[in-house]
């Protein structure tokens, strides 16, 4: 019903009923509301958008104008674990101090700087100057008697051999027979050489007096026998242990066979050590004056028997 045909129904009924009075009101109320509608420029907007102040449910933040210079960081999954300290040599070697059985600095004297403080028996003419000791290859150092049958020990010693190496002598405690003379030395003819007496381990690798200063350590594990040059484990053998329980300790000597060639050592020896248990592969490199935290040999030798 458009405007005009309502003006012309209430013209044409002067009383109306309170009803139809309703009715006419809600035709001009829906008229309206259709125009308003039909001529409004915001028909995609709901009614509310045209107020000032839009209801508080759809209120959103302003957009930003540009993106974050710098990506916003998550936390990762998983927490990498703390890197582990550097060890500090010093107390390393420090902390194993008290298993010493015998320590030879040989830097001022030949004096005994273990817990033991051992008196040397004899010293032949073995001098001390440069911070070392000097053996002339025909005199060598003796030493009460080290406890070192049916258990694991290590030795470890700088040397500076001089001349051409021959069968020379190291270390030599001997209580005879075999498996009871303990003999660290050079032979065939400078390969270090580690032997309980026919049960015995040779290095694959010579030292010369051409390498200057070089680190060696014998260690016996407990079933195994192991020589380390510089650092380096060279060569290790299944072995049983050494069993001699006399004897005095001599050092730079050697066994002097008739069979094998060798002589007493000739040349510079210094920071000798003998411990009562296996030295760490770590503790190794630290008495060689490696780095402690960086393995240098992570495989077994290929001459392992």
């Amino acid at each position: 019903m458009s405007m005009n045909e309502a003006k012309i129904f209430l013209s044409q009924n002067p009383t109306p009923s309170r009803g139809r009075w309703i009715l006419a009101l809600a035709v001009i109320v829906m008229i309206t509301t259709a125009a308003y509608f039909y001529f409004s420029n915001d028909l995609d907007k709901p009614v509310f958008s045209t107020l000032s102040i839009p209801p508080p449910s759809i209120v959103q933040d302003p957009l930003p104008t540009s993106p974050p210079l710098v990506p916003e960081l998550h936390p990762p999954l998983f927490k990498l674990p703390n890197p582990e300290p550097a060890i500090d040599p010093r107390k390393a070697i420090a902390a194993i101090e008290n298993s010493l059985l015998l320590h030879l600095p040989f830097t001022s004297s030949l004096d005994d700087h273990s817990s033991y403080h051992r008196i040397m028996e004899s010293s032949g003419a073995v001098s001390v100057h440069d911070g070392a000791a000097h053996f002339p290859g025909d005199s060598f150092l003796t030493w009460p008697h080290i406890p070192l049958a049916n258990r694991p020990f290590a030795c470890a010693v700088w040397i500076r051999p001089e001349g051409k190496v021959v069968g020379y002598g190291l270390l030599e405690q001997v209580e005879g027979g075999p498996g009871k003379h303990l003999h660290l030395l050079m032979r065939d003819p400078d390969k270090p050489y580690f032997g309980f007496y026919l049960n015995d381990l040779r290095s694959p690798q010579s030292v010369t007096s051409e390498m200057g200063w070089t680190h060696l350590t014998f260690i016996f594990t407990g079933t195994h026998q192991q020589i380390w040059i510089n650092g380096l484990l060279v060569i290790e053998r299944n072995s049983d242990p050494f069993r001699g329980e006399k004897g005095e300790m001599r050092i730079g000597k050697a066994p002097g066979w008739n069979n094998v060639p060798t002589q007493c050592f000739k040349g510079a020896m210094r920071d000798l050590r003998i411990y009562d248990f296996a030295l760490s592969p770590q503790q190794i490199r630290i008495l060689a004056g490696l780095n402690a935290d960086v393995p240098q040999n992570p495989e077994k030798p290929a001459e392992t028997f």
